[in-house]
């Protein structure tokens, strides 16, 4: 039996079993080891399974929000190459910017969704202002907000607001989840964002 399940693994299946008990000393603890190898296995396959899954879905998501500003700057494209106000002309150039930004931004981040996938990510720690960054992001998305009526709260007392971080990768994590407020928050609510520093120096 055992050397039927050291045949069954080596060829990547993990559905076997046997008992352990007629076996001798060393074969027992051979067994069990293969026992342990096999759990680990595929505790390592659902990790890779799930992060997969999660890959998938960010990339997804990303490239679905990436079609809302490409569809407009090419409406407001068509807008300036027919207006003929100079102040109106101004009003259009300054949206273009804003949703290039934008699609720059999710391109980006779909960038670094493939990158992930590969475990291809430079980190460059460094202090950083979390209330610095926080204000940036919170600005980035107040239009959003202001559509869905969501008052944002922020408490960053001084004691909290330095923190060693990539800023970059930090950012993202604000991004996204202010996407993920503007997607699923309930309309016409308050959302407070806190920051505290524990006992032992962490945010």
């Amino acid at each position: 039996m055992l050397k039927k399940a050291i045949h069954k693994f080596a060829n990547g299946e993990t559905d076997f079993s046997f008992h352990t008990s007629r076996l001798s000393h060393f074969f027992k603890i051979q067994a069990l080891d293969l026992y342990k190898i096999k759990d680990f296995a595929e505790a390592a396959a659902k990790k890779s399974i799930r992060a997969e899954h999660l890959q998938n879905e960010l990339i997804t998501n990303v490239s679905h929000d990436i079609k809302t500003p490409l569809t407009s700057i090419i409406n407001y494209v068509h807008l300036l190459q027919h207006v003929e106000d100079p102040e109106q002309a101004k009003k259009y150039i300054a949206v273009l910017e804003k949703q290039s930004k934008r699609l720059q931004k999710l391109t980006e981040d779909l960038i670094e969704a493939s990158k992930a996938s590969t475990g291809n990510i430079t980190v460059n720690i460094m202090p950083n202002d979390l209330h610095e960054l926080l204000e940036q992001a919170v600005g980035e998305y107040s239009d959003r907000f202001d559509a869905c009526k969501l008052e944002i709260v922020t408490n960053i007392p001084e004691s909290a607001r330095s923190v060693m971080a990539d800023g970059r990768l930090l950012w993202r994590i604000f991004s996204n989840l202010f996407s993920n407020l503007v997607k699923y928050a309930q309309p016409e609510t308050r959302v407070y964002i806190n920051s505290v520093r524990t006992i032992d120096n962490k945010l």
